[in-house]
């Protein structure tokens, strides 16, 4: 199941010159198109219009205080990556069962709370859930399913936080996915659409 592909968390030391706000969530879908994402996200595909990570950083501003929930979409491989800067949406079970729906979904969140969650979700059920910053708390039905994947990339369950949770968790996504996923994507214009907000339970 896993790629087995990543040379470290090392590789992703880049994330952090993002403007992905205070929050962001990444999202990687496998069986199903990006209009598809984006109707599963709750939003309509046809109202996408192209934004940078700037010009959503920018809308998000300008809208405080109240919230502005955007989402950018991209194909990369056989994956399609939902980035929700300031967001949170992905981390969400109900989301996550509808968008893993005949497919598959890799979510990886932090935001500066000292809170962080990745998820891995298969067919409508959540696999594997955990807090990358305390990587011992693990849930769902296989909870220790990623464990090996884990390890290799320095998220240990016993080895205290990891030295940059963020990079280690997009090294875990890319050895689940087999995507590496690369400042270049990430650049110029991405399809944006506004996402209807799902609090929390």
């Amino acid at each position: 199941m896993f790629s087995g592909v990543g040379d470290g968390a090392g590789d992703y030391a880049w994330l952090a010159e993002l403007p992905l706000g205070a929050a962001f969530a990444l999202a990687f879908v496998r069986g199903v198109d990006e209009a598809e994402v984006l109707r599963r996200f709750g939003a309509d595909p046809d109202t996408a219009r192209p934004m940078t990570l700037d010009a959503i950083d920018r809308a998000q501003q300008d809208a405080l205080p109240e919230s502005l929930l955007l989402a950018a979409v991209t194909k990369v491989g056989d994956w399609v990556l939902v980035v929700e800067p300031n967001g949170f949406q992905s981390t969400l079970d109900e989301v996550l069962s509808v968008v893993s729906t005949g497919g598959e979904v890799l979510s990886v969140y932090r935001n500066l709370d000292a809170v962080g969650q990745i998820s891995h979700a298969v067919d409508g059920g959540l696999r594997t859930a955990f807090d990358q910053l305390v990587p011992y708390l693990r849930w769902g039905s296989l909870p220790d399913a990623l464990l090996p994947v884990m390890l290799a990339v320095g998220l240990d369950p016993d080895g205290g936080t990891a030295p940059d949770p963020d990079a280690a968790a997009l090294a875990l996504a890319e050895r689940v996915t087999g995507v590496r996923l690369t400042q270049e994507t990430l650049s110029g214009t991405l399809p944006t659409v506004v996402l209807s907000a799902r609090d929390p339970e």
